[in-house]
């Protein structure tokens, strides 16, 4: 999040199209953290349980079964932003000039996307 305002400040100067390109950065990216607090609210749940019921083994491996589903599901992720990217900001109906602003400034975020999953 510190980062989108980062650059919300760094773009502010240059235009309002591109502060539209980060706005609309900043609503893909929140999707993402979406998808990431449902995982990491049911896993806590879970695991807070195998804990509390001392199953350490079964928390263990509810853990890295966690960590091996968010890191596909982040890749796969990333691979359909990067496929569908385009399409994605026209359906939303963006002017040109803000879509490639924001392809550019998106997929380049979008290679942060497994290690926010992690």
């Amino acid at each position: 999040m510190l980062q989108v305002i980062t650059d919300l400040i760094m773009v502010g100067r240059i235009s309002a199209f591109a502060v539209a390109a980060v706005g609309l950065g900043l609503q893909s990216l929140m999707f993402v953290f979406a998808v990431l607090t449902v995982l990491h609210v049911g896993t806590s749940a879970l695991l807070s349980r195998f804990v509390g019921a001392g199953r350490m083994n079964r928390a263990s491996t509810g853990l890295s079964t966690l960590l091996r589903f968010a890191f596909s599901l982040s890749l796969s992720m990333m691979l359909l932003w990067y496929i569908l990217a385009s399409n994605v900001y026209v359906w939303f109906g963006t002017v040109q000039e803000v879509i490639i602003l924001v392809l550019d400034y998106f997929l380049f975020i979008t290679w942060i996307i497994p290690f926010v999953f992690l």
